[in-house]
């Protein structure tokens, strides 16, 4: 009975991504590919980005060439602004938690925790900490950090004062390789990791132990990011959709030959930005 359940939720799962690929990515468009976007451009954000990143409620946030981090809301209207150049470039924000964002200022390897109107609520020097080099770094959902130490192989949780209370094996010798972790995200009760040069995707539980690995398409070339319930991979053709729970599922959308030239892509209920060489975000529904 059990693993007819167990069965069932896997169908079950395969059907809803199956559902949102072919609402969004399968429409036919003139001569094209099947699986090619259609798009209606519907408006431009002047942000003049050079990152950008949407949450799970469908807001947005671009990090400015002047290293200014901008807040939208659904409809493009900006909310709120931070910025704080005594940490330099701001390198990455991980928005998997609206209420505390998480940036990370790879420079001086300092962390500083927002609240959802961008007023800082804290900081972290991870060096201090005993964390030369930091790959990778994720909000838990329970306002703790996990991090990939490169240094020593190791994924680790800290608390908002540095203090560990989680900590991995060592993975290189646990795999055999020595991991090059990208990308880190707590979802469902997991926390998965990204090996891009390994083409991996790695499982752990909330007490940081190794579960298991998953090989990854050998052909994936473009940005590998963390999409709600799955991995997209964004290249010059298109994007690839991939389940983080399902090893089987696996779908390709390609952009239409007008789509312009563009330096990063998000993707967010029914909606694409394309962040443009010029840092101008152009934002298209799906029809």
């Amino acid at each position: 009975m059990k693993w007819v359940v167990t069965k069932n939720i896997s169908i079950l799962l395969r059907l809803k991504l199956l559902f949102l690929f072919l609402c969004f990515f399968g429409k036919e468009v003139n001569s094209q590919p099947a699986d090619t976007l259609r798009l209606e451009h519907l408006y431009n954000l002047e942000a003049r980005a050079v990152q950008f990143y949407l949450d799970h409620l469908g807001q947005s946030y671009a990090i400015t060439a002047n290293n200014e981090l901008i807040k939208y809301n659904t409809e493009g209207i900006e909310l709120f602004r931070y910025a704080d150049k005594r940490y330099g470039r701001l390198d990455f924000v991980d928005v998997s938690n609206p209420m505390q964002l998480l940036l990370y200022y790879g420079n001086f390897n300092y962390v500083v925790i927002l609240e959802r109107t961008l007023t800082n609520s804290g900081f972290l020097s991870l060096q201090e900490l005993g964390f030369p080099v930091v790959q990778a770094i994720s909000m838990g959902m329970d306002g703790n950090i996990w991090l990939y130490d490169s240094f020593n192989a190791r994924l680790v949780k800290v608390n908002r004062k540095g203090i560990r209370i989680r900590e991995s094996a060592e993975l290189t010798l646990l795999l055999g390789r020595r991991p090059e972790i990208i990308r880190l995200r707590e979802k469902g009760g997991k926390v998965y990791a990204i090996d891009k040069e390994n083409k991996r995707l790695y499982v752990f539980d909330l007490m940081g132990q190794w579960l298991r690995e998953r090989i990854l398409p050998q052909d994936l070339t473009g940005e590998l990011i963390f999409e709600d319930e799955a991995i997209m991979e964004i290249s010059n053709e298109g994007l690839v959709f991939m389940s983080l729970t399902d090893p089987l599922y696996y779908r390709r959308a390609y952009f239409p030959t007008t789509f312009p030239s563009f330096r990063h892509v998000a993707w967010r209920k029914e909606r694409i930005y394309n962040v443009g060489i010029d840092g101008v975000i152009s934002v298209y529904e799906m029809k």
